[in-house]
């Protein structure tokens, strides 16, 4: 037999499966601990800092051509790594161990080991270092 439903007896009220075990689903996905909440874009005065799902990577920055020239991202991580199950560790695949993570409340800043990333404009990162490129 299939249930349809789910009578509450005291109260008389009819709640539908299907949306019992909806709720259900959301409150356990909710428990998951997965970092989703740090994803994205942050920089630092050197670089950027892409944060998607459990995967890290960071990225320098660098000059388009030697002279005068304008910055850019490098195409290439100089650092990648996978963020621990509860989002408080970064396991760096390069060999160089692990880091802490933590994030403001705001979310606007993520610190890994003592080393502080912004979350803003990319132009806005790129244009701060653009000096180093002449």
């Amino acid at each position: 037999m299939i249930v349809r439903s789910i009578r509450l007896r005291k109260q008389g009220f009819v709640i539908p499966a299907a949306a019992t075990l909806s709720t259900l689903v959301l409150v356990l996905a909710g428990c998951g601990g997965d970092s989703d909440g740090l994803s994205g874009e942050y920089y630092d005065k050197e670089g950027q800092l892409v944060i998607d799902g459990s995967s890290v990577a960071y990225y320098a920055f660098g000059c388009e051509q030697a002279g005068k020239s304008n910055a850019v991202i490098k195409s290439e991580a100089s650092s990648s790594g996978e963020l621990s199950k509860d989002g408080d560790q970064v396991i760096w695949s390069d060999g160089k161990g692990t880091g802490k993570v933590t994030s403001s409340k705001s979310g606007d800043t993520v610190d890994i080991d003592g080393k502080q990333y912004a979350k803003m404009d990319k132009e806005k990162a790129l244009q701060s270092y653009q000096p180093m490129c002449g």
